[in-house]
């Protein structure tokens, strides 16, 4: 009985002192500044640069990295249902539309706001659109119909 309590006593403690990995960027010149409402960092690369993955660590030597994030803008008509897939892509997006009635102009927009796509689509349909002859970056995809306007804008990230 002593030993069991010992042994909760432990594994307890262990784990009240755990420790929680952030991301960190170490470079031999760079900085970090907090505003209101945004942040800027920045760091000048090495010459030499390795990645070394880990069982739950990533270090990337010589270049600061972005954490990315994809999400899904604007919901202003939940009655019909849009997804995108795959996110990111290397050469091809998938447009699904269910639940819908009206017929929908889809726009693809680089990321200085050039329309660089342009289509409409009426009905239910997995939509294949192309992205292997555009360079690598983020886009915004932009589902609007004549009635309602915009409905909705997905961030694309083309590798």
């Amino acid at each position: 009985m002593k030993k069991q309590i010992a042994l909760l006593i432990f594994c307890s403690s262990a784990t009240a002192f755990s420790q929680q990995v952030t991301p960190q960027v170490i470079a031999s010149t760079g900085d970090y500044f907090v505003g209101s409402s945004s942040t800027l960092s920045w760091t000048l690369g090495e010459i030499a640069i390795d990645t070394y993955y880990g069982t739950s660590n990533t270090l990337a030597q010589g270049f600061q990295q972005p954490q990315l994030s994809f999400s899904e803008i604007e919901n202003f008509a939940p009655e019909i249902l849009l997804s995108v897939y795959p996110n990111p892509t290397t050469s091809e997006i998938n447009l699904q539309i269910d639940d819908n009635s009206e017929m929908l102009q889809i726009q693809i927009l680089d990321v200085h706001g050039k329309l660089i796509f342009s289509d409409s689509y009426s009905g239910n349909a997995i939509k294949k659109i192309d992205f292997s002859s555009y360079p690598d970056g983020l886009y915004l995809l932009q589902v609007s119909s004549p009635e309602n306007g915009l409905l909705k804008t997905f961030k694309i990230q083309k590798l």
